[in-house]
């Protein structure tokens, strides 16, 4: 008897313009089993109210999809003003809150800005966020996503940092998102193998999320510049496939997507998979 294919979990992110009761079916018709939900645009801190009627409807055909909710990335864990610390506080439980109704399996978060701050001080603000955001806040996971590392806004989650804040929070349910690009603008090249090879043995047991990104073309290694292609739009030295297939047996991945008019593509690079 040939043993049963593990399950793999692959798919992309559903924006809720149309409204959340249709992100099911939307995630079928792409062939995905798993989705990342934007609950609101990405200049807008709080998430959209969701009614009783939608949200009944998006549950009962939810099942055997993984979800997970991208928070906004003007969002600072690592703030050090009362005040400001105070709201974000305030805008992730209610994200956090939301996710829990909607059965998502958690959050995803940037690490934080060190603005005006050491990065040493950065570090102990997020760690200290994340342990008083669980004091009130559902019991759902928190992904830490990797950024770019961009000079402007002094973005700290490189890998080596968000591995230590999972580390260091007092929960078990704080883990970190790998995103290929923000990785690639930071200097780390996944696409080869040795580097891949590595990377992955030093952070196995922190990864629980992939979002598989292809830097735009314009972008260099270390350049700490944003701008993430679509997997399907391949750069010849940055092949995808490959990628998202070792990926795949770690964690489950995400194909970030920036336009609804590449949909039948991701369904092909899927399906090639």
């Amino acid at each position: 008897m040939k043993k049963p294919k593990p399950t793999f979990y692959l798919g992309g992110t559903l924006r809720t313009s149309e409204g959340i009761k249709y992100v099911p079916s939307n995630a079928r018709a792409m062939g995905y089993n798993l989705v990342q939900i934007q609950l609101a645009k990405s200049t807008e801190y709080r998430p959209h109210l969701l009614s009783d009627e939608a949200l009944m409807e998006y549950k009962k055909n939810m099942f055997g999809i993984l979800s997970y909710i991208l928070l906004p990335r003007m969002i600072n864990m690592s703030e050090s003003d009362p005040n400001k610390r105070s709201f974000y506080k305030m805008v992730v439980i209610e994200y956090m809150k939301q996710a829990y109704s909607l059965g998502a399996r958690g959050i995803i978060v940037t690490a934080g800005y060190m603005r005006g701050i050491s990065i040493q001080q950065a570090v102990e603000n997020t760690t200290a966020f994340i342990d008083s955001i669980y004091e009130t806040a559902p019991d759902i996971e928190l992904y830490i996503e990797t950024d770019n590392g961009d000079p402007t806004f002094k973005a700290i989650g490189n890998a080596g940092i968000v591995s230590k804040i999972c580390g260091d929070v007092e929960n078990d349910v704080t883990y970190m998102c790998v995103d290929t690009a923000n990785l690639y603008a930071r200097g780390l090249n996944l696409w080869d193998k040795q580097t891949r090879k590595d990377f992955m043995e030093d952070y196995a047991d922190r990864i629980r999320l992939v979002q598989l990104n292809v830097p735009d073309w314009e972008v260099e290694k270390g350049s700490f510049k944003s701008g993430h292609n679509t997997p399907f739009i391949e750069r010849p030295d940055l092949p995808s496939a490959p990628l998202c297939k070792e990926f795949l047996k770690l964690a489950p991945c995400i194909l970030e997507r920036e336009s609804l008019q590449v949909q039948d593509l991701d369904m092909e690079f899927i399906r090639d998979l």
